[in-house]
């Protein structure tokens, strides 16, 4: 079964974690930890960014200072507050909130960040430091790949890890992390060749520059949608919007489609599997639950030749539910709009699926390419008992 790494819950762990060595750090040297954050211009997203820093210090009990520069401040005065910066004790961190300005230079006024001060690890000398694995300081992407992994269980140790982009913040930074983690890391990038047969035979991908993604909100409701569209003080507005969700959701997409891209309306949600008696009841239940958690409204309906597999089927509903948070929502979308249905042979299901028409049809047979040519009437197609 597909394991959903939880973002959210993970990062409150680890604030709750920092706390506890903020408040040590305290009582031992009698001091907070700063960080200090320059923030030159009026962009809007980096403000959102530089606002969610200051929050997250405030949270684990970081002593924190911000600067405000002028979109117009010269490179000089930039490296001037810098270098005072540096120079004060009571700083332990210093972040050049990106991007700056065109007219400066990125690489100078970072070159003034002292190595043991630059906590987003941007310098030649803590690059370094990651290809030799003694780091102290890591570029944040990477880091929350690293820490969700282990967080997770899951070891990269001699599996296929497939990093998608080569930049000097993420891709380059996660291809060495992973190696330090035994993994056998490829490097993909715009000039790969034939990139589908590397992300294919990937048992650890991370692929989010293979979109053009740089920057990436988890949120949820028909509220969110809005947040999303057109932005907020918390969430700027964002290029496009993807994920299922319940009538509301798909009601909310279908309002801002045009103002900001979405990949479809889709809801209530629906999926129909078609099984024989070579199918595997723990992932037929798994897959009619994963869709009847969308929405009470959702439909989750099995057609089968097997009232053996009916049976386990079933089973494994009530023995999964009891593990999972949307425990409610899926008993109340079965016991409205799903069902089990036994039928004598494999045509006469298929016929009912075109009658029923579902977003989602899975055949799961023996042989499901010979079942194609009769299915009429579906959203999307899945074959086979592993899709």
């Amino acid at each position: 079964m597909a394991v959903i790494i939880d973002g959210k819950e993970i990062a409150a762990k680890v604030r709750e974690e920092l706390k506890e060595k903020v408040d040590a750090m305290v009582n031992s040297e009698k001091r907070r930890p700063c960080l200090a954050v320059i923030l030159v211009g009026e962009n809007p997203a980096s403000k959102i960014y530089v606002r969610n820093k200051q929050r997250a210090c405030a949270e684990v009990g970081i002593a924190q200072e911000l600067y405000t520069l002028a979109e117009n401040v010269s490179q000089e005065s930039l490296e001037y507050i810098i270098d005072s910066l540096a120079q004060r004790s009571d700083v332990d961190g210093i972040l050049l909130q990106m991007p700056i300005p065109q007219h400066l230079d990125p690489k100078r006024a970072l070159a003034h960040i002292p190595a043991e001060k630059d906590v987003d690890a941007f310098l030649p000398e803590n690059i370094g430091h990651i290809m030799r694995g003694d780091y102290g300081f890591l570029p944040c992407t990477p880091a929350g790949v690293i820490e969700l992994l282990h967080r997770y269980g899951i070891d990269p140790d001699g599996k296929e890890c497939v990093v998608v982009g080569r930049s000097d913040i993420v891709g380059k930074p996660m291809a060495m992390m992973l190696l330090h983690e035994n993994g056998t890391v490829t490097i993909c990038h715009r000039h790969t060749r034939n990139l589908g047969e590397h992300t294919r035979r990937a048992d650890i991908l991370v692929a989010a520059a293979l979109c053009g993604v740089d920057r990436i909100y988890l949120t949820g409701g028909a509220q969110a949608i809005a947040a999303l569209a057109y932005g907020t003080e918390e969430i700027p507005r964002v290029s496009k919007i993807v994920g299922p969700g319940n009538i509301f959701v798909a009601t909310a997409k279908k309002l801002v489609y045009g103002n900001v891209d979405i990949d479809m309306v889709a809801g209530p949600s629906e999926i129909l599997v078609l099984a024989d008696e070579t199918a595997n009841p723990v992932y037929l239940a798994a897959d009619l639950m994963s869709q009847a958690e969308h929405d009470k409204l959702a439909s989750a309906i099995m057609i089968t030749t097997s009232r053996e597999i009916a049976e386990k089927t079933k089973a494994e509903i009530e023995r999964q539910i009891q593990y999972l948070s949307r425990k409610e929502i899926i008993e109340e979308s079965l016991k409205n709009y799903g069902a089990i249905i036994v039928c004598d042979d494999m045509d006469y299901a298929i016929e009912i699926a075109n009658q029923i028409a579902p977003e989602h049809l899975e055949v799961c047979c023996a042989n499901p390419m010979e079942y194609i040519g009769k299915i009429d009437n579906v959203g999307s197609l899945f074959l086979g008992n592993h899709s």
